[in-house]
């Protein structure tokens, strides 16, 4: 990251891949499917400056009068394309599928801010941070100030790009070009990716007992810290034994403290997962939702969790698939991993 004059137009490239490049006979055509999720994502460290096709004079070196190349963006965005057109024709490539559209942003906000941090609706009040206010550097009067910085270089306030993921609410997901590790957005703007695939298909079956409904496998998520995993009033984190990854697939089972009853929680510690710098993360297994026979099917599950379909009764076939319950794909983080771990 490197101060250079703000020319960049990364919204209208967007818009420009996916509409007119993306056409018959485009660089891009057939990158559009009618039945894939499309993900946007930006990687910036500089604030959009996508200019009215009437405006070019914006990077006319001889224009004087619109002030140093590297400012006019900043001193002009009244030539610029509204943020509200971006939004609009963004929106017209899944006119007929909006829910399929996911917006990334890994841009300059600044890395220290929770403001800015998170999905498209929970950022209302990131562009009212001190660190994304455009001002000019009085040392150097020919930059603005940057948003943040890193061993690398400099970023900049990205205030359009993420007015537009601010419009696209929980669809979209921000965070810091300036963290050094990236695995929290890329979980992030992944979780909102992995919510919308229907069908994720393995690649091979899952080993699966028709007699139970159920599959020898185990769903288990790491967080990306060590708090503990989300409690379960149903059966409390106080009724399981201390169990771990080790104990798979002969787990203590967990009882009601007030029955002794055995149950079964939506999520259940397995303890934590030390790193290479030295941290610890929380694992937590996810509740296979419950099943039963049903003819020769199987019923709806009885409860919240995940549930696998193998082909013969996938609506896909043939797609062995994971699902989760209508609601439940949020029980995964949107900053967490998950694995499974399958036994025959």
């Amino acid at each position: 990251m490197r101060r250079v004059p703000a020319r960049v137009k990364q919204l209208k490239a967007m818009l420009q891949a996916v509409t007119a490049d993306a056409a018959p006979g485009g660089c891009n055509a057939g990158f559009l499917r009618p039945d894939s999720v499309l993900a946007l994502i930006w990687i910036t460290d500089e604030e959009d400056c996508s200019v009215s096709p009437d405006h070019l004079e914006m990077f006319d070196p001889s224009r004087e009068v619109l002030g140093h190349l590297g400012l006019r963006c900043f001193l002009h965005p009244d030539l610029l394309v509204p943020v509200d057109d971006i939004v609009a024709s963004l929106r017209a490539v899944r006119a007929d599928r909006p829910r399929d559209l996911v917006v990334g942003v890994i841009a300059g906000v600044p890395n220290d801010e929770p403001l800015c941090v998170g999905t498209g609706d929970a950022i209302a009040r990131c562009l009212g941070s001190p660190g994304m206010l455009e001002t000019i550097d009085p040392a150097e009067p020919i930059h603005i100030i940057p948003s943040c910085h890193t061993a690398m270089g400099l970023a900049f306030p990205p205030r359009r790009i993420v007015e537009v993921a601010r419009a696209f609410g929980p669809s979209a997901y921000v965070d810091s070009i300036c963290k050094e590790d990236w695995s929290g957005a890329m979980a992030g703007i992944g979780g909102r990716i992995a919510e919308r695939l229907r069908h994720p298909c393995f690649e091979r079956e899952l080993p699966f007992d028709p007699a139970a409904c159920a599959t020898s496998c185990f769903a288990v998520e790491t967080l990306s810290d060590d708090r503990p995993c989300e409690e379960d009033a149903s059966c409390p984190s106080a009724g399981c034994p201390p169990a771990s990854l080790h104990d798979l697939p002969h787990l203590p089972p967990c009882r009601r403290p007030s029955s002794g009853a055995p149950c079964d929680p939506l999520k259940r510690d397995l303890g934590l997962a030390p790193t290479a710098d030295g941290r610890s993360l929380r694992r937590c297994l996810v509740r296979q939702a419950p099943r039963t026979p049903a003819g020769d099917a199987c019923s709806a599950p009885a409860a919240h969790g995940w549930f696998y379909v193998p082909p013969a009764a996938a609506p896909v076939p043939p797609c062995p698939e994971l699902l989760f319950t209508p609601g439940a794909a949020s029980l995964l983080a949107p900053d967490s991993t998950a694995e499974l771990r399958c036994f025959d």
